[in-house]
């Protein structure tokens, strides 16, 4: 049985929060953080589906550092169905990975993920952690430190350079 993966919905943001000044006194914007959910129709947890995996980074290119969150799989050290995990890329190279503890397969009709992820820099470490979430599946998520990874190196953060995407996929036999 050969199985296709189709790509059904990407949605890219970009960061569009400026620096503002109020009186004498400047505001520097030091995080930014995305809230985020989806229902399912009818997953097929025979075939992991849906696959979902975000993507936020300090720059405004893939081709620099960035983490990826997946969900309903974890692709490091090789594919495992069910869970999340937390990545760190440079560019297309996998820096390192951390899965996070629930590892079921959704498979609840009608079921909502929502979680809330936040990109914050500070003395130039850029952090990315999933803050919180809930599913049936996974009941709550995130918050405890397990699903978060950092990266140095990060000078001139702006959420003007923040990029996020999102891709959602079915597994079809």
């Amino acid at each position: 049985m050969h199985k296709k993966i189709l790509p059904f919905v990407a949605l890219a943001l970009t960061g569009f929060l400026t620096p503002t000044t109020h009186g004498e006194e400047d505001y520097q914007i030091v995080a930014v953080e995305e809230t985020w959910s989806f229902t399912i129709g009818e997953p097929d947890p025979s075939k992991t589906s849906p696959q979902v995996s975000t993507m936020m980074g300090p720059f405004n290119s893939a081709r620099t550092s960035h983490f990826v969150f997946t969900l309903n799989h974890t692709n490091s050290p090789s594919f495992s169905p069910g869970g999340m995990q937390i990545q760190l890329w440079n560019g297309e190279s996998l820096q390192s990975y951390v899965s996070g503890p629930k590892t079921g397969v959704l498979s609840n009709t009608g079921e909502t993920v929502r979680w809330t992820q936040r990109l914050s820099v500070n003395n130039g470490t850029a952090t990315f952690e999933v803050k919180s979430g809930s599913s049936t599946t996974w009941g709550s998520f995130g918050g405890q430190g397990y699903l978060k990874a950092t990266v140095g190196g990060v000078t001139d953060f702006s959420p003007l350079k923040v990029v996020s995407v999102a891709y959602f996929a079915l597994v079809l036999a």
